[in-house]
């Protein structure tokens, strides 16, 4: 009786410690991995070092913890979701034994390679306007490229927007040039528009516009001028558009008298275009005749004035 109790007992305790093992949760006991990483391209070739570690499979922190994929020279990663790798991302390998409590992750970080796309900068008249730019990056993406700055040129793009290895994209680059506009301020006969060319000096219109009981002193900036700054046929040289406005003097006229055969007549006056003159009060004599006021003929025999 006493065998058969030791037997019964030695059973029981056997079957109590494999409970216990079976009970104790992976998070207490831990299950350790060896982890893989590879970094390779599109053929399956290797790009960068083989990334190893060990981790517990148990613990929340060490399968959230985040590896980055290392940068790799002539090369983009072909998923943007690779940048950083996780355990939770890997492909996982178990023990088939309860008793083994270890296994291993891998995970493969492709690349593609990168392709260049040239943007080539020309004179419209000729010539190389800026060096050729040269962008690189992962095919499929797009890029804008900035076109830069020439004094005196305006190019035909602001900017260039493509994918990368797209066919070469070209920006030509033009001399600037502004419009010169003639405006008779009042009179008739302004000259046509001109262009003014950023390089170059330009002679301005010698046609003269025309104005009734105006002379013509020239053109101005401001329709309010009242001396001008351009004269017809002379120079621009300023680099901006604009518009010349006619400058204008009223006509002024002599008013001379003639006592026709008297004397005392008085000094002449100055009539301005537009404006009523007064004439003076000043009578001339002579003797046997009185005066009667003035003509515009030395024969009248009525006055005018």
């Amino acid at each position: 009786m006493s065998k058969h109790f030791t037997k019964i007992l030695a059973i029981v305790m056997v079957l109590a410690t494999l409970v216990t093992m079976f009970a104790v949760p992976a998070s207490a006991a831990g299950y350790y991995m060896a982890c893989t990483i590879y970094y390779k391209d599109e053929a399956g070739n290797q790009v960068a070092t083989t990334k190893t570690f060990s981790m517990n499979a148990a613990d929340t922190t060490a399968q959230n913890k985040q590896y980055a994929s290392p940068s790799v020279a002539g090369y983009s990663l072909k998923n943007s979701s690779d940048a950083y790798v996780t355990y939770l991302m890997m492909d996982k390998s178990f023990g088939s034994s309860h008793y083994t409590r270890e296994g291993s992750a891998t995970y493969t970080v492709y690349y593609v390679k990168n392709v260049s796309s040239s943007i080539y900068y020309n004179y419209a008249s000729g010539g190389t306007a800026s060096a050729t730019k040269t962008v690189t990056g992962k095919p499929g993406n797009s890029f804008t490229v900035t076109s830069p700055t020439i004094t005196g040129y305006t190019p035909n793009k602001s900017s260039v927007t493509g994918t990368y290895g797209s066919g070469g994209h070209v920006v030509t680059y033009y001399e600037k040039s502004y419009t010169i506009t003639y405006n008779a301020n009042g009179g008739s006969g302004a000259p046509a528009s001109q262009t003014k060319k950023y390089f170059s000096t330009l002679a301005l219109s010698s046609a003269t516009p025309i104005r009734t009981g105006y002379t013509f002193k020239g053109w101005a900036t401001s329709s309010s001028a009242t001396t001008a700054s351009y004269q017809p046929g002379g120079s621009y040289s300023t680099n901006a558009s604009a518009t010349l406005y006619a400058v204008w003097a009223k006509n002024k006229y002599t008013i001379s008298f003639n006592a026709n055969g008297g004397s005392g007549a008085p000094s002449s006056q100055t009539k301005t275009y537009g404006l009523d003159l007064t004439l003076s009060s000043t009578k001339p004599t002579r003797s046997g005749y009185t005066f009667k006021g003035w003509g515009t003929s030395s024969s009248s025999t009525t006055a005018s004035y």
